[in-house]
């Protein structure tokens, strides 16, 4: 059935002609069989008027039948690609969206600065990306080296419950000392529950893998603070308290001009953000 209606759907104009010969040469058959008196056998009808008009009235039922039948899929089809619509825009009004504005500046504190914030934080009432830059092998000798401070926003519908990280790409600054391809673990910690259209801080703590306690005492990052242009590109699974999960995949950059003052162990930056893309899982 499928493929017959598939094939009335690329041969309209041939399927108007087949019906409209197949409601009028009966009528012109039957009349050449019995009017026409042709005295050769072979044209000749060996049924009479009646059973012959009965055939042919089967096969315009049968054919008015697979009419009937292809609107009714058509107009099932359709049905349900607008329901289908409907429920995509649904879905879509009731996601929820890790919102990070466009529009503000922002915080990335060093050294000391970053060891008083981070002193201050209550983590209660904050939300804390721990993001760690990995040395291939990897070493398990840890230090700092900055911490961020964002603003978000829940501005979809969905009230969040839990914030995780799937993948993190992340740089701070293009000539750092660091290896950009190597793996980045990162968790997510303090308060992830955000209401819909509540804001929330978003610290992300940056700290990297070292060689050997000599790299304690680096201060590339203190010094070249005018050189600190961070990159960002997150994969967040985030759950809702209706229990449905979301992936949400964001991307950001920095951008900088000279009314944005360095100031101590603290540098301004505005934040454009590049890519949101957000998918029920399924």
């Amino acid at each position: 059935m499928k493929e017959i209606l598939q094939w009335i759907r690329k041969h309209k104009k041939l399927t108007m002609m087949l019906i409209v010969l197949i409601v009028f040469l009966p009528i012109i058959v039957i009349h050449i069989l019995f009017k026409i008196k042709s005295n050769c056998y072979w044209i000749q009808s060996e049924w009479d008027a009646g059973y012959m008009l009965g055939y042919f009235g089967d096969v315009l039922s049968f054919i008015g039948t697979i009419i009937l039948g292809y609107i009714a899929v058509m107009q099932t089809e359709r049905a349900n690609h607008m329901n289908q619509e409907l429920l995509n825009i649904e879905k879509s009004r009731v996601k929820p969206y890790f919102d990070i504005s466009s529009s503000q500046l922002y915080k990335i504190f060093l050294a000391e600065d970053m060891d008083e914030k981070l002193n201050e934080l209550d983590r209660n009432s904050v939300m804390i990306m721990d993001l760690l830059c990995t040395l291939n092998p990897r070493t398990g000798l840890v230090t700092d080296s900055a911490l961020i401070e964002l603003e978000v926003l829940n501005s979809g519908y969905s009230d969040i419950r839990r914030v995780m990280v799937r993948r993190a790409y992340f740089y701070l600054s293009v000539s750092e000392p660091i290896e950009y391809n190597n793996e980045k673990i990162a968790i997510i910690h303090g308060n992830t529950a955000i209401k819909s259209n509540e804001s929330r801080l978003f610290y992300i703590h940056i700290k990297r893998e070292i060689i050997d306690t000599e790299e304690l005492y680096n201060n590339w990052y203190k010094d070249n603070i005018d050189k600190i242009m961070p990159r960002m590109e997150f994969e967040l699974e985030l759950e809702t308290v209706t229990g449905n999960f979301y992936i949400e995949k964001i991307e950001c950059g920095s951008s900088w001009d000279i009314s944005m003052k360095n100031t101590n162990n603290t540098a301004t930056r505005a934040i454009g953000v590049t890519k949101v893309d957000i998918t029920e899982e399924s």
